[in-house]
């Protein structure tokens, strides 16, 4: 029997269903930041990325996040109208960002924001990433949103 050693980060992305252009931007994060591009961190296990798109039809509502892990969690979330609307997915996140909160530097909840005023009244607590004010087109708002990550990445693993 062999041991596999956890990945040294792990990156989940979640969007609600109805939010069009997730599964596009998830998909560049994953590009970016997937195991491929760094397969040779911690002796071969690289950096995994997480979503959706990779449950399958009939998937539960969201992602399970495995706290349990043992490496460093990073939870990005895109909040558009459809999942500020969903009692459900509202309840979801607000769930994420508590347990990111107590596991300490370990984990954190990276909101991003995709649509002005659907952060009014959800009452969360994470600084989060304005994909709705950048200035830009979606190309470029994909690879600005590639820097902000890593930046939250790399301050997330310097503890």
């Amino acid at each position: 029997m062999s041991y596999l050693p956890p990945p040294p980060f792990l990156i989940y992305v979640m969007w609600h269903p109805g939010c069009r252009e997730a599964a596009q931007i998830a998909e560049r994060i994953r590009s970016h930041f997937g195991t491929h591009r760094f397969r040779n961190v911690a002796g071969g296990a690289g950096i995994d990325v997480a979503f959706q798109g990779t449950l399958g039809s009939g998937a539960p509502m969201s992602l399970p996040v495995n706290w349990q892990i043992g490496c460093p969690i990073a939870v990005v979330v895109m909040i558009d109208r459809s999942l500020a609307g969903d009692a459900e997915w509202v309840e979801h996140l607000h769930d994420l960002g508590q347990r990111a909160s107590t596991e300490g530097f370990r984990a954190r909840l990276l909101p991003v924001v995709m649509e002005s005023g659907v952060l009014d009244g959800l009452e969360i607590d994470e600084q989060a990433l304005r994909w709705d004010q950048w200035d830009s087109a979606n190309e470029a708002r994909e690879q600005r949103l590639i820097r902000e990550l890593a930046y939250e990445f790399a301050r997330m693993l310097r503890h």
